[in-house]
């Protein structure tokens, strides 16, 4: 399982060195994950300079980011066994998610570990 984001920088060698692996990705709100990764930029290589430009920064992850979506569209193009699940879906309903998601992977969903998820599900409502 391979869960960083910049693995979409590596999907064509990933798919050679794993050909019927499948794959999921995951969607999240664009404007939320680059503020985010801008700001996680910033923090890492504040140690290492004196001067920081955020505006800068901004550009280069809305670039890097900018390719990284035409890599996973190409992807798509060629790729099968590929499931996109998006983030507001995953929180709205979290067991239809899961159901897919094992369905995607060729897995049965026992119904003692639906069990557990339903229950983990009530003590922990959006995941914590």
């Amino acid at each position: 399982m391979l869960k960083s984001p910049d693995h979409v920088f590596a999907l064509e060698a990933l798919r050679r060195v794993y050909p019927d692996a499948p794959v999921v990705m995951l969607h999240r709100d664009p404007l939320k994950v680059l503020a985010s990764v801008a700001r996680l930029t910033e923090i890492l290589r504040r140690p290492f300079t004196t001067h920081l430009q955020r505006a800068e920064i901004g550009e280069e992850v809305s670039e890097r980011w900018a390719q990284g979506v035409e890599r996973m569209m190409a992807f798509k193009a060629v790729s099968q066994n590929v499931l996109h699940l998006y983030y507001r879906d995953i929180v709205a309903a979290p067991m239809h998610t899961v159901a897919r998601l094992y369905r995607h992977c060729g897995l049965t969903l026992s119904a003692a570990a639906e069990a557990r998820m339903q229950e983990f599900l009530r003590r922990v409502p959006r995941g914590g």
